[in-house]
């Protein structure tokens, strides 16, 4: 199986308003799967629509390559997930707190130690829920999640309100987790900085609609960046480059930035200054990042 997740063309309409508009995914097996957009872009209906929590109006949903329907939920049994803030028993232990999950799925002893290990809490299994952090307590809400190893983690907004130490221990986590427990990730958020140091795939969905969906290495590859450069001769190199259809801007005396090229055509470029006997002394290519190419992609929509 290629795409643990695949939507066609699904559409939902809450009084009289399209909130999804043929929102067609595929996320791959295995995979950290970024789902991008703005508040009210429609990232949780879609959620709760993979969860079996609400019924599209049109197209059709496939999970673990069958088609899922409400009456059947079945499928929800290999699913993991986070909805809005994690609710936990906070006048109980880590432990304690599992516990409960344990035995409503009847799983094994050794499954509270298992997850964790994973999590990274261990060590604090005995503390009182309450006197955890609020990155302690997501990841411990994950932990309660991945008991009984499911193939699918499906997060809302896994690291929002989380302090910078809670947002890091919280990515490397997540990050981590294909490898380490056999799990695909898909994860929705809006801090477009956090999905590119995590995911391998991204989404975005904007006013209900798909405006891209690639793997990150590709849509960061093949964004054009910027070339900035150090040189004698600033005036010359202009002129030259100008007049081959590149634009850029004079920093300096001494640099000159190209904008909105592509990272193979950088060779080139050194190789015409060269020619024209203008030195290099430094030549650093900046790629566009994730933010910058939603954002061009949200312009073109809108």
């Amino acid at each position: 199986m290629e795409y643990i997740i695949e939507t066609n063309k699904v559409s939902k309409t809450f009084n009289g308003k399209k909130i999804l508009d043929e929102i067609s995914l595929k996320v791959k097996q295995g995979s950290v799967y970024g789902f991008l957009g703005n508040n009210g872009a429609g990232k949780s209906t879609t959620i709760r629509i993979l969860l079996g929590l609400l019924k599209v109006d049109r197209g059709d949903v496939t999970i673990f390559g069958d088609k899922i329907a409400i009456s059947n939920a079945t499928y929800k049994q290999h699913i993991g997930c986070i909805i809005d803030s994690p609710v936990l028993y906070e006048h109980l232990n880590a432990a304690e707190f599992l516990q409960l999950t344990r035995l409503l799925k009847n799983l094994p002893k050794t499954e509270i130690s298992r997850v964790l290990e994973i999590v990274g809490l261990a060590d604090n299994k005995k503390l009182i829920i309450s006197n955890y952090s609020l990155g302690m307590k997501q990841r411990l809400a994950i932990a309660n999640s991945l008991m009984g190893q499911p193939r699918l983690l499906i997060l809302d907004e896994p690291t929002n309100g989380l302090d910078p130490q809670g947002i890091i221990d919280v990515r490397n986590l997540l990050k981590n987790l294909p490898e380490q427990d056999n799990c695909t990730v898909f994860l929705s958020s809006h801090l477009l900085d956090e999905v590119e140091k995590i995911a391998t795939d991204v989404g975005a969905i904007q006013q209900g609609k798909m405006i891209f969906q690639q793997s990150l290495s590709e849509l960061i590859n093949d964004a054009l960046g910027c070339l900035s450069l150090e040189i004698t001769e600033p005036k010359l190199a202009l002129d030259l480059l100008v007049s081959k259809g590149f634009s850029l801007d004079i920093q300096s005396n001494s640099q000159i930035t190209i904008t909105n090229i592509e990272k193979q055509h950088c060779p080139s470029v050194h190789q015409l200054l060269i020619n024209n006997n203008i030195e290099i002394f430094q030549s650093r290519y900046q790629a566009r990042s994730l933010e910058q190419c939603f954002q061009k992609f949200n312009q073109q929509v809108n």
